[in-house]
């Protein structure tokens, strides 16, 4: 094959332009869409899922995970919370998740269930409001204990919810 001056520079840009480009083809965690006002993506919104659920767990009745309260809790973030508080608790979210990787070397999702609940015990028990971790997983709770009592499982199988208070009794003894 005889290739001339022109076809081989040709080549050569080609395969240049192609090494300057495969870098930025490897995958970035993907962003999810549905929240217009924040921005979150799948590995934090399965450390959220993780979180809720070592909060409820899942016994003989489903966990928060199970009913898709850390959803809800995004859903809620997005929806009416103010974008101070908002941007606060994304940065509490990556202070919390730095926190842990310093302490446990991996993620909160990758930490063992018993870790999980050490982790989670030590959150309950700090009280400190100004620390953003600790804000963000009060917000956290507070959103995923709402999630879960107000979910249809909850309301349908564990606590009966009555529209009207008391139940209508058509003869009652004077």
């Amino acid at each position: 094959m005889n290739i001339n001056r022109r076809s081989a520079i040709r080549y050569f840009i080609i395969v240049g332009a192609g090494a300057v480009l495969l870098p930025t083809c490897k995958p970035s965690p993907k962003k999810i869409s549905a929240y217009n006002n924040i921005s979150i993506d799948e590995d934090q919104q399965a450390m959220l899922a993780a979180i809720a659920e070592t909060i409820i767990p899942d016994t003989n009745t489903p966990g928060a995970k199970g009913i898709s309260a850390h959803l809800f809790a995004l859903q809620m973030l997005n929806d009416c919370y103010e974008q101070k508080d908002r941007n606060r608790f994304l940065t509490g979210m990556q202070q919390f998740n730095k926190d842990v990787k310093d302490k446990y070397k991996k993620s909160f999702v990758e930490c063992s269930p018993d870790e999980q609940k050490i982790i989670v015990a030590a959150m309950n028990s700090q009280k400190d409001a100004k620390d953003d971790a600790a804000y963000f997983y009060n917000i956290l709770k507070g959103l995923t204990v709402q999630a879960y009592t107000s979910s249809k499982y909850y309301l349908t199988n564990v606590q009966e919810y009555k529209l009207v208070p008391g139940r209508f009794k058509s003869s009652v003894p004077v």
